[in-house]
């Protein structure tokens, strides 16, 4: 094996794990950052759907 042979074997292995590395790490910060997303999504969603009750009862709080 000639040196080119082993300085491009070696390259194309850090490359792999490198791309590898980046995938796990995309992987584990989407597995992190889903379910808050999708609490954030119902909380939001149920601002909305009790946006006039919520109205409501600040008005009625507002006096005490």
């Amino acid at each position: 094996m000639s040196t080119s042979q082993l300085f491009f074997g070696l390259t194309g292995a850090m490359i792999t794990l490198m791309i590898a590395f980046a995938g796990f790490f995309k992987y584990y910060i989407d597995a992190k950052i889903d379910p808050i997303a999708k609490q954030v999504a119902t909380l939001v969603d149920y601002m909305i759907l009790h946006e006039g009750k919520i109205a409501s009862l600040q008005e009625r709080t507002k006096n005490l």
